[in-house]
């Protein structure tokens, strides 16, 4: 099926445009100092939308909120396809993207981000707070392109909410100090979004370790984006049990990894949840349409 015809409705006016920019810049952080919330701006919609983008072998998420804002969780990798995606769903003429949220740094997350900062207007790039210069491994572009954008950078912690009208986005991982032994994986932000009467969770790639440590923070969701690309060290049983989801989403492409491992995919279906795939299916979307979930995807 494709998707239905949508434009999302954004920003309006220089006005609105420099609330975005200035609010990051100033009053948000202060935001994140004293009270742990951020507030973005958009133009209205009904319903909020979530597309997960076949970008291959990567993760890459994009949440459009009732009032039009957006936000995009991670890039995928630089082969050009998250920027494809995005296209078949912006209008040419409205590219523009309030927030993008990098769970953590490796290339089959923010690579892509390269692109999208060069190519489209945004407003401010959230983080876990890693050091670019020790982490190394190609974030020198990123950074170079996040400081061309003119986009601001925020650190974002667990307890940081995200609001927007009725909607939030509640960071539950990692905490604000965290051991530099920590594997990066596990360092991914995780977010969880509750818009209307539906939630939905994103973890990055996250191992068994960290679902143990947030399991009982809360993450019971709708929608689960399925950690590590369906590793065989992620989405523990426990971890699904806590979740229970009614829709899960493994973002993948070709890989040597074995992802999705054979074991998450048997740990999936006990739990009874429509399993989608960025592989098969394509770019899937899901809303909340008069109390009930839909998807809406197309294959390749």
């Amino acid at each position: 099926m494709r998707f239905p015809k949508y434009t999302p409705q954004f920003i309006s006016n220089t006005i609105e445009r420099k609330f975005i920019r200035a609010v990051f810049a100033a009053l948000i952080i202060l935001a994140f100092d004293f009270y742990g919330l951020i507030c973005i701006a958009g133009g209205e919609n009904r319903n909020a939308r979530i597309y997960f983008l076949n970008v291959g072998q990567g993760d890459s998420e994009l949440i459009v909120f009732p009032t039009g804002a957006r936000v995009l969780i991670d890039g995928g990798p630089p082969n050009g396809m998250v920027l494809s995606e995005i296209g078949k769903i912006f209008s040419v003429w409205n590219r523009s993207i309030d927030a993008v949220i990098l769970t953590h740094p490796e290339r089959d997350h923010f690579g892509g981000l390269v692109e999208i900062l060069r190519r489209v207007s945004v407003g401010a790039v959230l983080t876990n707070g890693f050091d670019f210069e020790e982490k190394g491994e190609g974030l020198n572009d990123l950074k170079s392109a996040i400081e061309e954008s003119k986009a601001t950078r925020v650190s974002i912690a667990k307890g940081d909410v995200m609001r927007n009208g009725d909607s939030v986005i509640r960071v539950l991982w990692p905490p604000k100090e965290i051991s530099p032994k920590t594997e990066t994986n596990d360092t991914s932000i995780v977010a969880l979004l509750e818009t209307g009467e539906l939630k939905a969770l994103f973890t990055g790639d996250i191992g068994d370790r960290t679902e143990k440590a947030i399991m009982f923070s809360g993450v019971k969701a709708d929608i689960l984006k399925i950690p590590h690309h369906g590793s065989r060290y992620s989405s523990g049983s426990l971890f699904l049990q806590a979740v229970d989801p009614a829709a899960v989403f493994i973002e993948v492409g070709v890989n040597s990894y074995g992802h999705p491992s054979a074991d998450v995919l048997e740990r999936l279906t006990k739990t009874g949840a429509r399993v989608w795939r960025t592989d098969t299916d394509g770019t899937v979307m899901a809303e909340l349409m008069d109390g009930k979930l839909k998807i809406y995807g197309f294959g390749d």
